[in-house]
């Protein structure tokens, strides 16, 4: 106490200063206060990273992040191409364009880049065409071509493709002076084609660690709840039924004390 003085241990107040001596039952209440505080704040932050780690999860499953890449392959890879000098017009050997096609996910953006030469400098008429105009040019007939060009000893050539069109275009020579008697025309031919390429093993990644990330989030939730359960609620409701049994307690007392009983009452009486 604060005067020194040695206290009964049920002593309720100290008999030298008058300084009232806490109860065992108000300072476990403190103590238990305490303890719900700190499990309260521990049980709040798991909660928290439990929440963040669910929403970044939901996220990378419901929306992947997009990842497109470019790719490039080779229609002709400086090829040489000869043209009877008595044919008119020459369609330069197919090509084979299956890269887009063998990679997953969506494809867009095709773009030719090129070049074409006749290597004795002889002039001559080049158009690259889609399947459906090059029928139309041979016919005679109005035509769209991706490339028109004429009298010209060597072009450089670039354009941008549709998806429907990047592996069945038509790259057509025209020999300006075709006859039995005029030379084989040979051309030099080089033409790369990039394209943007959606990553499907990215989207993949992505779903993946969502799935992950959010299942990180569901395992910290559960202790998150179960300490905010027992630690917090059930201590509170403990706390709460002894101090009503203990105010129960205090009241059978003050009114044992203040209220004799009926045997007293009659002793008293006589």
């Amino acid at each position: 106490m604060k005067c020194g003085a040695h206290l009964a241990p049920s002593a309720k107040f100290c008999i030298s200063c008058g300084t009232p001596v806490p109860s065992l039952s108000s300072r476990v209440v403190k103590l238990s206060s305490v303890k719900r505080a700190i499990w309260l704040a521990i049980g709040v932050v798991i909660l928290l990273f439990s929440l963040t780690f669910l929403s970044l999860g939901i996220a990378g499953i419901v929306t992947p992040q997009e990842v497109w890449r470019t790719k490039t392959t080779a229609l002709y890879d400086d090829e040489t191409v000869r043209q009877p000098g008595w044919q008119k017009d020459y369609w330069i050997l197919p090509y084979v364009a299956i890269a887009p096609a063998l990679s997953p996910g969506e494809s867009r953006d095709f773009v030719i880049t090129g070049s074409i030469q006749e290597v004795q400098g002889r002039i001559f008429s080049f158009y690259i065409f889609d399947s459906e105009n090059y029928e139309y040019w041979k016919a005679k007939m109005p035509y769209k071509a991706y490339v028109e060009t004429r009298g010209e000893s060597k072009y450089v050539f670039q354009f941008m493709a549709t998806k429907d069109d990047y592996d069945k275009l038509r790259f057509v020579t025209q020999n300006l002076n075709p006859d039995l008697n005029t030379p084989d025309l040979v051309f030099k031919v080089s033409a790369t084609m990039t394209w943007k390429q959606r990553s499907a093993s990215a989207q993949i990644a992505d779903v993946a660690t969502g799935i992950f990330t959010g299942a990180i989030g569901l395992v910290l939730l559960i202790p998150a709840l179960l300490i905010l359960y027992h630690r917090v609620i059930r201590t509170r409701r403990g706390l709460v039924m002894g101090s009503t049994q203990t105010g129960s307690a205090a009241l059978g007392s003050i009114a044992a004390i203040s209220f004799p009983t009926i045997g007293q009452w009659r002793f008293r009486l006589r």
